[in-house]
């Protein structure tokens, strides 16, 4: 077993350089939601939550909400890392 890690695997920012997705506004929130775990490492964390949920104010650089309208199932507000 080697002594290091593979720093890859442990990596809390995209893959890309992208940090919001607001092309996603008014896409349906599912589709939404797969789109964005393509694009991010696997150990980040995309949140479904309805628009008018309350929510904590803490700052995680590996959580994605994505914010949709219960009555329409879209996208409400611009995905981005929160």
């Amino acid at each position: 077993s080697s002594p290091f890690i593979n720093i890859a695997e442990h990596r809390t920012t995209p893959t890309s350089s992208k940090t919001s997705w607001p092309e996603l506004v008014g896409c349906n929130v599912d589709v939404a939601i797969a789109k964005i775990k393509a694009c991010v490492p696997s150990n980040f964390n995309v949140f479904k939550i309805d628009k008018n949920a309350i929510m904590t104010t803490d700052y995680k650089t590996n959580r994605i909400r994505v914010h949709y309208d219960p009555l329409t199932n879209n996208v409400a507000v611009a995905p981005h890392i929160a």
